[in-house]
């Protein structure tokens, strides 16, 4: 995050009231679910994806089923629920 951006968040957070802090909250939710919605539109079953996992390991797998919100993804170690943000896919 820029400098520039931290300095306008903390601005806003200290100046706002309550009920605006709920306002940019409901904001922020809505435009999350707006980068999620456009991310999962990218795959389908079968896919071949990659993805890095919380010890930042890389994986390589296939999408084996689309969810509300996450994919399901079969790796050769184990299967996987993967926000589709950080889904990759794999050149054919």
């Amino acid at each position: 995050m820029s400098d520039e951006l931290q300095e306008a968040i903390s601005f806003i957070t200290m100046a706002a009231q309550p009920n605006e802090l709920d306002e940019i909250m409901n904001a922020i939710r809505q435009r999350r679910a707006t980068f999620e919605r456009q991310a999962k539109k990218q795959f389908e079953v079968g896919d071949e994806v990659t993805f890095n996992d919380n010890s930042n390991n890389k994986h390589q797998g296939m999408i084996t089923k689309i969810n509300r919100k996450n994919m399901a993804v079969s790796t050769s170690r184990g299967n996987w629920t993967v926000n589709p943000q950080f889904l990759v896919k794999v050149n054919p």
